[in-house]
């Protein structure tokens, strides 16, 4: 089901990119406080196992110290969690991150990406420390929804569930806008032909779904990579084919 969980900005997230086992104090993870802050004896989670623990000391540069904030570089120490468990994740407040097995984004094609983005295609998704394979359906706001569209922030915060989308057959951005015209009003679709409204340029925002291989664990507005990782490395060729922001997961 969809979640509209939202990391509040005092709440914590932390990129977790080493764990190890330090003898006579516990586990320590060492990372970077992304968002909110931390200290001793807050409980913290690390969703990739749905665990809670206590922390109970923090470093940060060899030193001691009782808390850490956004931008810091810290080492923090659990007692009773195995370090093989985990090796790169994120850690957070309980309950702010969640499993995911599918994502809408905001999607921006890589200029440099010169192959088509189609509906349909499988691309290598990178979110955090993790990279999974994710289908991507495409859609933006209909024609007639045009003026509001362009209307609307460069980066969309929020997804209106309710609202009616408009299926794209290929991404377009907007230095790629489609010859397609919307057929008349006596024109009738042919069963088995390709959809002319489906590749109608449309001013704002465009969207995608991507529905992962196998779930992911990301806070909400993260950064995502779409990557072609199959083009041959030998070719002069950019791989990195889109970037965007998860807007809405689903569970």
């Amino acid at each position: 089901g969809a979640t509209r969980k939202r990391l509040a900005p005092d709440q914590l997230l932390m990129a977790v990119d080493h764990c190890f086992a330090l003898k006579g104090q516990g586990t320590v993870m060492t990372g970077t406080v992304l968002q909110g802050s931390i200290s001793v004896n807050q409980k913290i989670e690390i969703p990739s196992c749905s665990v809670e623990k206590k922390v109970k000391s923090i470093q940060m540069f060899h030193k001691s110290v009782t808390n850490a904030f956004k931008g810091d570089r810290v080492g923090i120490c659990v007692t009773q969690f195995d370090p093989k468990t985990i090796e790169r994740s994120v850690i957070c407040s309980p309950g702010m991150v969640v499993w995911m097995s599918s994502a809408i984004v905001q999607i921006h094609k890589i200029k440099f990406f010169k192959q088509p983005i189609c509906h349909g295609q499988t691309f290598h998704i990178s979110i955090g420390h993790q990279t999974v394979m994710g289908t991507i359906t495409l859609f933006t706001f209909p024609p007639e929804e045009a003026e509001f569209a362009s209307s609307l922030p460069n980066q969309v915060t929020e997804f209106d569930l309710d609202r009616q989308y408009y299926f794209q057959s290929k991404l377009l951005d907007d230095s790629q806008v489609s010859s397609a015209s919307a057929p008349s009003s006596s024109s009738s679709s042919v069963e088995g032909e390709a959809d002319p409204l489906s590749d109608i340029f449309v001013p704002g925002p465009r969207f995608a779904l991507i529905q992962f291989e196998k779930p992911v664990v990301s806070p909400l507005g993260s950064l995502i990579i779409g990557s072609n990782l199959q083009t041959d490395i030998h070719l002069n060729q950019c791989r990195l084919a889109f970037h965007g922001k998860i807007i809405q997961p689903f569970q």
